[in-house]
C-alpha cells in the first residue's frame, strides 16, 4: 500500500497587489482589495487623502477583485475622508463590487 505524500502549501505565490495612485483629485484604486489586501489597503487608503482638497473621486475600475473585506475598507474610507471634511465619491465600480454593495445595501449610499 502506497501513502500520499504531505505536501507544504506553495509559498512562491505572490501575495495579492492592490495599488492606490492620485492624479489631481482623483483617486485611482488598482488590483485586489480582498481580506488578504483590505487592512493594509485601508491604511494606505487613509493615507491618500490630500488635505487641500474641497472634493475627491475615487476611480474603482482598476479594482480586479474585491470581497466583503474589501467592501468594509472602502466604508470605512468613505467615512474618514467625511470626517476629514473631504467628500469622496466612488464611481466606476466592477460589477462584482456593485453586486456586493447592493446586497448589503449600499449601493445607493456607496458607490456613484
Amino acid at each position: 500500500m502506497v501513502g500520499k505524500v504531505a505536501t507544504a502549501p506553495d509559498t512562491t505565490a505572490a501575495a495579492p497587489a492592490f495599488q492606490v495612485t492620485r492624479d489631481g483629485d482623483c483617486l485611482r484604486l488598482r488590483g485586489q482589495l480582498v481580506f488578504a489586501t483590505a487592512a493594509q489597503a485601508l491604511e494606505r487608503l487613509v493615507a491618500s487623502l490630500p488635505r487641500d482638497c474641497a472634493s475627491l473621486v475615487a476611480d474603482l475600475s482598476g479594482l480586479s477583485n474585491s470581497d466583503s473585506a474589501g467592501l468594509a475598507a472602502l466604508v470605512q474610507w468613505r467615512a474618514e475622508a467625511f470626517r476629514q471634511g473631504t467628500p469622496l465619491r466612488l464611481v466606476k465600480a466592477p460589477d462584482g463590487l456593485r453586486a456586493l454593495a447592493r446586497l448589503a445595501d449600499l449601493e445607493a449610499d456607496l458607490l456613484s
